[in-house]
């Protein structure tokens, strides 16, 4: 028996119907449908399916059903009430607040080092070590005043970098290139929010300076930092050189 007949007699009981055609998962409850993208050969978690055709059925409290479409993607597996990967358009003017899980904004990026393979495998062990500590652990120092957090909400991004002392890691970043990159964001310049609405905890004026776990980090869950050096050739030059 394959894997697809094992899913479907299993998601049945449960009184969910699947299909899978072209690299995707077709799910239908008796009141939810929602599709899903992934290899045949990589496992349909049952406890996200559930979750999803759940999102895949939020109404409105007249019962008027809100989700146009619901999908997911090859990292589909449950999360805590939303499952992570999942896609959820509903209509314009209504919000699923459970939707937004602690994953928000996860996304991967690519930094150009410079670093060529020779120079990274001579101080290997020490540059492994400096990134653990700064981006898993949160270890680095990154004091932030509440002023800044103030700014962040009520003004935007560029406020809350101009709103920051030199001290900490602050004293050492490219501040011109943190100010260029918030303009190619897409969103932050129609970033709408207000100081009033965050957490108490941001809003302690007895506090010189916050220093919150998770900033700076690449944050808890499956997240991962890959390095990869590109094997230059002698003749080619050394970028900064």
């Amino acid at each position: 028996m394959t894997n697809l007949s094992h899913l479907r007699q299993a998601l049945r009981r449960q009184g969910i119907a699947v299909s899978y055609e072209r690299g995707i998962y077709r799910l239908r409850s008796a009141t939810s449908e929602a599709q899903v993208l992934m290899p045949e050969s990589l496992p349909l978690p049952s406890r996200a399916v559930e979750q999803l055709l759940s999102f895949a059925d939020v109404r409105r409290p007249s019962g008027e059903p809100t989700v146009y479409c619901a999908c997911a993607m090859p990292d589909f597996h449950p999360g805590e009430l939303a499952p992570v990967g999942s896609v959820v358009a509903t209509e314009p003017d209504f919000v699923i607040p459970q939707a937004i899980g602690t994953d928000i904004n996860c996304c991967m990026r690519l930094l150009a080092t410079g670093l060529s393979r020779e120079r990274f495998l001579g101080a290997q062990e020490s540059l492994i070590e400096n990134l653990k500590t700064s981006l898993l652990v949160g270890a680095r120092n990154i004091p932030v005043p509440p002023q800044a957090f103030q700014a962040l909400f009520d003004e935007g991004p560029g406020p809350f970098l101009s709103a920051l002392a030199p001290e900490g890691v602050w004293s050492a970043v490219d501040r011109e290139r943190l100010h260029r990159e918030l303009t190619d964001c897409i969103g932050l310049s129609t970033l709408h929010s207000s100081f009033c609405y965050v957490p108490d905890s941001f809003f302690d004026r007895d506090r010189k300076l916050i220093r919150d776990a998770q900033f700076g980090t690449v944050g808890s869950g499956n997240h991962f930092v890959s390095l990869r050096c590109a094997v230059r050739s002698p003749t080619a030059p050394v970028p900064g050189r």
